[in-house]
């Protein structure tokens, strides 16, 4: 078997899935810097209407709260996006460094 990374996009549901499928999941959150910085950046990019910006707000309060069933959180702040990329980077390199890795089977 070869050693890959594999990095896969998901959200909270799709975390979870993923856990449930392939035990010993590595998850890493994203995050935001804070929730009002979040709230911000949605109005500033005025890609939605209120309602669609609130819905999408309270989906991502909802969603901060399954933080704790994540291994890793990466903050991702306003004009820093190299900073989040170098985070995750980091989180792959040590794991790479682990004595004992788990062993991810994908079914």
């Amino acid at each position: 078997a070869e050693n890959r990374d594999v990095i896969i996009k998901v959200d909270v549901k799709g975390a979870a899935t993923l856990r449930r499928l392939i035990p010993n999941t590595i998850s890493i959150f994203l995050a935001p810097e804070s929730m009002e910085a979040l709230l911000t950046r949605l109005r500033d990019r005025k890609t939605e209407d209120y309602d669609a910006l609130m819905k999408r707000f309270k989906t991502a309060s909802q969603e901060l709260e399954e933080v704790v069933n994540f291994e890793y959180v990466v903050f991702n702040e306003d004009d820093q996006l190299d900073l989040a990329v170098k985070a995750i980077e980091n989180i792959v390199k040590i794991e790479r460094l682990r004595v004992q890795h788990p062993e991810i089977v994908i079914p």
